[in-house]
This record gives C-alpha cells, structure tokens and sequence, in this order.
C-alpha cells in the first residue's frame, strides 16, 4: 500500500501477474481507496495484523481495520503533520475495561501504546486508552519533546528500556530516556 497527498491509498497485490505479461516481483494496482478527503497521508502502516495506521497531514492518527472501517482516531493532539509513528513492543491494552464476551460483541479497541513525531518537531506519547476519553483534558497525548531545532524525521520506541531515539535531518541526534 501506499498514501498519497490527496489522502488515498493505492493496494496493490503481486498475485495478480498474468503469466507472458508482467514479471513475477512486479506488482499491479488493485484498488484505489479515499481515506481523507482534505488531507494527505504521511505515514502508512500495519500492526497486529490487525489494523492499517494512518498519520496525516492535519495531525490526526486513524486505525483502520482491514475493510477500511476507522476503528480508532486520535485527534485534538496539538501536532502538526504526522511524520513518525513508533509503537511499544509491550502488549496492547485493551481501552475499555470490559471486554465483551458475547459472541456478537465488536472486539474493542486495543493497540500498544506509541509515540509520534510531528513536522514541527513536537513528539507526543498516546496510550490505547485515551481513545474512550470523553473529557477532552484525558484524550489527549503527552508532549515529551517541543521546540527543538530540527525536524524529526525518524522516531524509534527500543522494545526493553524505556528509552527513545530521534534523529533529525540537521544531524541532530538526542536520546531521551523516560
């Protein structure tokens, strides 16, 4: 998949190559799909075989399932555009503290918590279980970086101690323990 500035992402599928005309690493579009209609989409990934991540232009973050159905978004988060998106490698936590053990029940939303940087250097931590918040005071991120003098282009979460890494484009690098 990929995200486009128009906010669509192109599928495309390698199991469609007709033997004679294409060749077996080529890849062939398969479905354009409108996600944002006023954004563009910069970063695009999956997690848990289980949702397709979407960090946008507008500072926004959408899990979608995999029938492109939003099943969780984060907003209000004082970012700009999305440019790095870093997830723990701890267990997810479910949002809501009851699951639903009716077979007919909608699995609730759960992902590791993570960390995003933004185009104006800000990075912000976000926990699952904002995502039901409905005061606006908890459904939103907590800021760990701001103001710094270069954008952030990469951010990484390491999976044993509670540590960060950031690199910048000006050759700034910082490590940020919390």
């Amino acid at each position: 998949m990929t995200g486009t500035e128009s906010g669509e992402i192109l599928v495309f599928d390698r199991s469609l190559i007709i033997e004679g005309i294409g060749e077996a690493d080529q890849k062939r579009l398969i479905k354009i799909v409108t996600l944002n209609q006023k954004t563009s989409i910069n970063q695009l990934l999956t997690i848990d075989n289980k949702y397709l991540v979407v960090g946008n232009s507008d500072g926004t973050i959408r899990f979608y399932d995999f029938q492109f159905k939003v099943a969780a978004w984060f907003e209000n988060l004082n970012t700009y555009a999305i440019k790095s998106i870093s997830f723990s490698t701890r267990p997810p936590e479910y949002a809501s503290e009851e699951r639903g053990d009716d077979k007919d029940d909608k699995d609730p939303f759960c992902c590791s918590d993570f960390i995003v940087a933004d185009a104006s250097a800000i990075v912000c931590q976000l926990k699952s279980r904002i995502f039901e918040a409905i005061e606006s005071s908890k459904n939103k991120g907590e800021n760990l970086l701001t103001e710094l003098k270069s954008s952030i282009s990469v951010i990484a979460v390491h999976p044993l101690p509670t540590m960060k890494k950031l690199l910048g484009l000006e050759r700034y690098s910082e490590r940020l323990s919390i």
